[in-house]
């Protein structure tokens, strides 16, 4: 018994001194779930950080609606109510203008650009220009390839099919199509399946073919529509109290921050490999035609944006900043790219 007992206090000490010291958690709130691919990914890169850190940074995952509504989420970080949030801007753009571009606007560059102007150029800076007030710190931490253009149970030939349809679209593509007659409508991801299935919906965007697959969208509609020209690339950020950033060593700063700045490209090449393999079981099923926007809708959806943004730049000088950075720093890179273009041989 004696020895028995020595053997205990002594894996007790060891259960004590594999602790990291410093060691906290911390509650993140999500707009996603952890059955579907992106939670999965997610959850992934929360470990990664809690490695990288040695579990001085643990960030506990929480569901979509678990803790808060989602469109409660950048207050709730900002008063310091909830520590963090995995979350996506789109949701926020009422509130927060600027985050209209940040979630991937419609029309926008693929993911290479922004990458290049996020963390090359001013991207960060001017976002982090409007979040300091809020006592937010935001870095991109998934981005997600040219999502669909969505989900419908009926066949879209020209803008009048649009107008009156129920559609649940976000950000600055919403208000595109607002423009055009459609009835727009902001509903959380955890409650698309069950509002496109009662028929509360004509209509649903969300994410890529591997991601919408993965929360069963596709059994729901009769069209899956492409191109995404409302969401070239979608961003999940993690946002952080300003407290709780400055309370972290610069080591484990730094150590978030390489996470996140791999999270990027390593999530953005694993959904695009994963939607080639979807979309394929998505058009073998007889059930969902998969196919492209006439012109002609893609010509109106294009010239209803054209007015979107030339309001949304006027109204917020934050946005014209953001908007006008980053397509001069895609105006330097053309002479460059035409450079190198070897696209006539391919």
């Amino acid at each position: 018994m004696k020895k028995l007992t020595s053997l205990l206090a002594a894996l007790a000490l060891v259960a004590i001194a594999v602790v990291p010291a410093g060691a906290k958690t911390y509650k993140t709130v999500t707009n996603l779930s952890q059955v579907q691919i992106q939670g999965q990914i997610g959850i992934e890169l929360f470990k990664q950080i809690e490695a990288m850190t040695e579990g001085r940074v643990k960030l506990v995952w929480h569901d979509a609606g678990d803790l808060i509504p989602v469109e409660m989420h950048i207050n709730a970080v900002s008063s310091g109510s909830v520590p963090t949030a995995f979350t996506a801007f789109a949701y926020f753009g009422g509130m927060l203008p600027i985050a209209n571009i940040y979630s991937g606007f419609p029309f926008c560059p693929d993911v290479e650009d922004w990458v290049q102007w996020l963390f090359e150029g001013d991207g960060l800076k001017i976002l982090q220009e409007s979040l300091t007030p809020m006592h937010i710190v935001a870095l991109p931490l998934m981005a997600t390839p040219r999502e669909g253009g969505g989900f419908f149970n009926r066949e879209i030939k020209s803008l009048e099919d649009l107008k009156g349809l129920r559609f649940r679209i976000g950000g600055w593509g919403g208000e595109v199509v607002s423009r055009l007659g459609v009835a727009v409508n902001q509903i959380p991801a955890t409650e698309l399946y069950l509002s496109m299935d009662r028929g509360r919906i004509d209509a649903l965007e969300f994410s890529t073919p591997s991601v919408d697959e993965s929360w069963g969208f596709h059994k729901l509609a009769s069209h899956y529509y492409f191109p995404g020209w409302h969401q070239p690339v979608g961003w999940e950020w993690l946002l952080i109290n300003q407290k709780v950033w400055d309370s972290w060593s610069q080591a484990d700063r730094d150590a978030v921050i390489s996470v996140c700045r791999g999270g990027v490209m390593t999530t953005y090449n694993k959904l695009a490999t994963l939607d080639v393999e979807a979309l394929q079981r998505i058009i073998d099923d007889p059930k969902i035609k998969a196919e492209r926007f006439p012109d002609e809708v893609l010509q109106g959806l294009r010239a209803s944006w054209d007015g979107v943004l030339a309001d949304g730049m006027a109204r917020h000088p934050e946005v014209k900043k953001a908007y006008e950075s980053f397509t001069a720093f895609i105006a330097a890179k053309k002479g460059l790219e035409d450079l190198q273009d070897l696209s006539q041989y391919q």
